[in-house]
């Protein structure tokens, strides 16, 4: 027996909004709709640059900031999800925006330090790989 056929999904919805995200996102999982969905990953050095570098890549393409690692030191990794297209046009901005960072340091070098794109990671990947997921709190900017 589906959800649908048990229980209106207008009540549902209407009820609680919450649960009904939980609901669809379990579903849509189960579907495999999250398999066309890209992730794009950048990794710098500092954290301002990090956050420099996230919000341009949010601004410049339809994809979702799912979270940053610090990866050791100084090191993070901004991770984006999205559209294949959207996320290689996110990555790029964001290599460009690192780049763009002026080191004040003398003993620092630039500021960008890697980037990957993997256009439909295997469930496997992002089943162990917590911060490349969506969370029920990110569901509005998706």
């Amino acid at each position: 027996m589906h959800i649908s056929q048990s229980i209106p999904l207008r009540f549902i919805i209407e009820f609680d909004k919450k649960l009904y995200l939980i609901i669809q996102s379990a579903y849509l999982q189960a579907q495999g709709n999250f398999m066309g969905m890209a992730v794009g990953f950048v990794e710098v050095l500092g954290h301002p640059p990090a956050l420099s570098v996230a919000d341009t890549m949010v601004k410049a393409a339809n994809v979702t900031f799912v979270g940053y690692e610090k990866v050791s030191g100084a090191r993070f990794t901004i991770i984006v999800r999205g559209s294949v297209g959207d996320v290689n046009k996110s990555v790029a901005a964001g290599v460009e925006a690192a780049k763009q960072i002026e080191v004040l340091s003398a003993k620092d070098k630039a500021l960008f330090l890697s980037s990957t794109i993997i256009p439909r990671p295997h469930p496997n990947l992002e089943a162990i790989t917590k911060s490349m997921r969506f969370s029920d709190e990110l569901e509005q900017f998706r």
